[in-house]
């Protein structure tokens, strides 16, 4: 079980890189462990007795990551790409970690806390998937989902995917701190 503190966007990109690996069994605490705690759900100090067993590496599921040529590539196909940063990041009127500021061309901008309430834990379902339709995100399609870094793309990649079942969403973990210092973009 995977949580943090906040809103889970660093344990959803572990989470995420572990179902790339094709790990099976990997699960999201729904509102971290700072939901947890100010719930006063039961916590433990105790060491976990863990049985060692035997693993079978798996080559990479490349259908849930997007690199940098695939997203040069769907600037001419119908995907629909996604900037999950806040509206001024995605405007450039803030200073980010890249050589430029603003956003990958045709790329629609949904926030990626639209996906998590306030105190943490992910929307129901119908609220989900309101601001993806209301910017006309196909969930039958094919979706590319970016952010700065990977993390909060990847909280928006594992509502998207694992919650709402959406087929066919890949993970662009080089995000704009990639694309934002390309030259030749």
């Amino acid at each position: 079980v995977l949580y943090s503190d906040g809103y889970n966007e660093f344990a959803a990109f572990v989470y995420w890189t572990l179902k790339y690996y094709r790990h099976r069994d990997v699960r999201l605490l729904d509102g971290g462990k700072h939901y947890w705690t100010e719930n006063d759900f039961p916590t433990t100090a105790e060491r976990p007795t863990v049985t060692p067993v035997e693993y079978e590496v798996q080559p990479p599921d490349e259908s849930v990551r997007a690199y940098r040529g695939e997203v040069q590539d769907a600037l001419s196909r119908d995907v629909d790409l996604v900037d999950v940063r806040s509206p001024a990041e995605y405007r450039g009127e803030t200073d980010v970690p890249a050589r430029a500021s603003g956003h990958i061309p045709r790329t629609v901008n949904v926030e990626w806390t639209s996906v998590v309430r306030e105190c943490g834990r992910f929307e129901h379902a119908e609220a989900l998937e309101r601001p993806f339709d209301g910017a006309d995100v196909a969930a039958d399609g094919e979706i590319i989902l970016y952010c700065n870094v990977g993390e909060r793309s990847a909280l928006v990649w594992f509502a998207l995917s694992e919650l709402l079942g959406y087929p066919h969403v890949a993970n662009y973990d080089g995000s704009w701190s990639e694309w934002g210092n390309l030259v030749d973009v």
